[in-house]
This record gives C-alpha cells, structure tokens and sequence, in this order.
C-alpha cells in the first residue's frame, strides 16, 4: 500500500514538473455525440419571434463540443434576423423560455437562462464579432433590424452549468 502511494505521488508531481498534465476524462470531448445531439434538438432554438427569419449563409444550427478551455462543454446555437427592436427579441425569449421551465440567471443586454443543467444564451453580437468569430458578413440589402444568436449550452460530462 506504501509503494502504491509513493507511485501516485511521484505520478503527480512528475507531470507538475514537466508541465504535463495527467488525462482528465471531462477534458476531451471523444464520446459527446449523443450529448451535442440531444442539445441541438433543444426546442428552444426552433423558437422565434414572429417575423424573425434565419439569415442567408447561417441558417442551420451550428453545434459541436470544444475543449480548447481544459474543460470540455457541447452546444448547439443559431442565429436570427428579427426586422423589429432588440428589447422586443429580449421579451420574447425571455417569456418564452421561461414558460418552458428556464431560470434567468443573468441581466439584459445579454439573456442567460438555466434549466437542467443547461444554460440558453441569447447575445446580440457586434459587427466584429460577426466577422472575427463567426466569420460571418451579412449580404448587400439584409434588413437593419436585430441579428442575434440563441444557443444553449452545457458541460461534456453532464455537470450542470450557470451563467
């Protein structure tokens, strides 16, 4: 017993000392199909406002899992075209998905919502964000009204999530 714990020490702070770091099971995100799966079927991110279109280029859910943080999380998230005001997207989703059993968690300009686990985001993106992280550029003549982004959001592991 006294060998095996001098091992996982020497383990431990080998890999601190190489700057390594042993594998952690949440770090990856091999095996999450069925999890990003069951988040972009979310229904949620069917859900609009009336008059919100999905725009050209972006109108499929876009979902993966990344790891790049050292923790691994799923989402699926989609973006919208609303002709009319931001704060009327706002109210929508925030009184929808509370019906649906989401918690706010967090303020206006950016809706944050929770519920098992998982969090709903809705965030209004600059036109630089557009451009520089989702590599997006609205088309000649697109509307001037609110394009914004739903998503919803939750650890690789199933560990719940907030805001």
């Amino acid at each position: 017993m006294h060998t095996a714990r001098i091992l996982v020490v020497a383990g431990l702070l080998g890999s601190c000392l190489t700057g390594c770091s042993l594998p952690l099971s949440f770090a990856d995100c091999e095996g999450t199909e069925q999890r990003v799966a069951a988040v972009a079927a979310t229904d949620l991110l069917a859900l609009h406002p009336e008059g919100a279109v999905a725009p050209p280029g972006l109108a499929e859910v876009d979902s993966g899992c990344e790891d790049d943080s050292g923790d691994s999380w799923v989402s699926a998230g989609r973006f919208y075209a609303y002709p009319g005001d931001p704060g009327e997207v706002l109210r929508y989703y925030r009184t929808t998905a509370a019906q649906a059993g989401w918690r706010e968690d967090m303020a206006p300009p950016r809706l944050c919502m929770t519920r098992s686990g998982l969090t709903f985001l809705l965030d209004f993106p600059t036109q630089q964000e557009l451009t520089e992280i989702y590599r997006y550029t609205p088309p000649p003549g697109t509307s001037s009204g609110a394009l914004y982004r739903i998503a919803v959001e939750g650890s690789a592991d199933g560990t719940p999530r907030t805001c």
